[in-house]
């Protein structure tokens, strides 16, 4: 079991699926009201909240202009099924022979 996980590409490929796990946990459960928010350079605010249709990316500017609000909700299966394939690409892909590539000899 320990060769299985030497390769770098299985490694990630565990990260992603457990990431996708949680997307997934995200989405089945509909939990709403939590959010994180977090300042970034000068006037500028953002904050992404979980609803139920998915993740709401909120960006308010205060500078130059007063009060610019952006809403954007991603919903969360664009990003559950980008996350499920790669995983599914690096554990399900044959590790490489770990020769580097050569130039024209």
């Amino acid at each position: 079991m320990r060769e299985f996980f030497r390769n770098w590409k299985r490694k990630l490929g565990v990260v992603t699926l457990l990431t996708a796990c949680v997307v997934a946990g995200l989405w089945m459960n509909r939990i709403t009201n939590i959010g994180a928010s977090a300042p970034v350079g000068r006037g500028t605010h953002y904050r992404a909240t979980l609803i139920p249709d998915g993740i709401c990316v909120t960006v308010i500017r205060v500078h130059p202009r007063p009060a610019e609000t952006l809403v954007t909700v991603i919903p969360y299966i664009p990003i559950f099924i980008p996350l499920t394939l790669l995983s599914a690409w690096l554990l399900l892909s044959k590790p490489g022979t770990g020769k580097p590539c050569s130039s024209a000899d």
